[in-house]
């Protein structure tokens, strides 16, 4: 089975990411991470999740199949990852910010699962959302200026 945490912002991915999902017993979480380096599989799936980077057939065929033989070693797989379900994200190769709407992610990673044809579940958690409507506006505030300048 594979289960996706499709961290909302503000909602407590980060703390989850590094204090929880990797202790978690008979469970494998794949990352994601910020206090040290994620795995070069889920680099790769989130560069075809966000648009990063042209993914050739072939190049998607081998991504597949990668995690087709990650899963077979380790059955009860965990993916957490917040930046999958908000509009933005940096592009690794221009190391620029670029909108992506967060329909196209969820359409790649959807067509991603439907072909590695795994079992999997969903989960969401979501904060108090007065409280995560200000919190998320102050980090997006310096994202916003990134992207749009200053007068917007």
């Amino acid at each position: 089975m594979l289960y996706i945490n499709l961290g909302l912002p503000k909602s407590g991915s980060t703390l989850l990411q590094n204090k929880l999902y990797p202790f978690l017993k008979n469970i494998h979480y794949m990352g994601r991470f910020k206090e040290k380096k994620n795995s070069q599989l889920l680099v790769n799936l989130t560069d075809f999740i966000e648009n990063r980077r042209e993914f050739s057939k072939s190049d998607f065929s081998s991504l597949v199949l990668e995690f087709k033989n990650y899963y077979l070693k380790h059955k009860k797989i965990l993916i957490s990852h917040e930046n999958w379900m908000v509009p933005y994200d940096k592009n690794h190769r221009t190391l620029k910010m670029q909108l992506v709407s967060q329909t196209v992610k969820l359409q790649n990673l959807m067509n991603f699962l439907n072909k590695v044809d795994i079992k999997f579940k969903f989960f969401f958690i979501q904060r108090d959302l007065e409280i995560s409507i200000k919190s998320f506006y102050s980090t997006l505030n310096t994202r916003i200026i990134y992207l749009f300048g200053e007068k917007f």
